[in-house]
């Protein structure tokens, strides 16, 4: 399959969306004196605030996307793309993906 826009291959909410809220979420009270027991785990750990700021953060993209010449091609929302309603449905999709086991932040 082509895409039939620069825009298409350029742009792709779920990765680049998704990493960015969980870190931001996992590391914005940082400062040089903070001292971290244990490395939190990046997808068994996630948590509700780590959801709705990635919905938010999606719901911006999606404002983004309809002003794009995207020519019939959509970039579904971070919901639809996880199969997921809510912020708490999207923690029951994340947590458990075998292949992201493990992953420390």
């Amino acid at each position: 399959m082509f895409l039939k826009s620069f825009w298409a291959a350029a742009l792709a909410n779920s990765n680049l969306l998704l990493h960015t809220a969980r870190l931001y979420t996992l590391f914005k009270d940082y400062s040089p004196r903070t001292i971290y027991k244990e490395t939190p785990l990046f997808y068994e750990d996630w948590d509700e605030k780590s959801s709705k700021l990635l919905i938010t953060c999606d719901e911006e993209f999606q404002q983004i996307e309809a002003r794009l010449p995207l020519v019939g091609e959509v970039i579904p929302p971070v919901l639809t793309h996880y199969d997921s309603t809510d912020s708490k449905s999207l923690i029951c999709k994340l947590r458990p993906v075998g292949a992201f086991k493990g992953i420390q932040a």
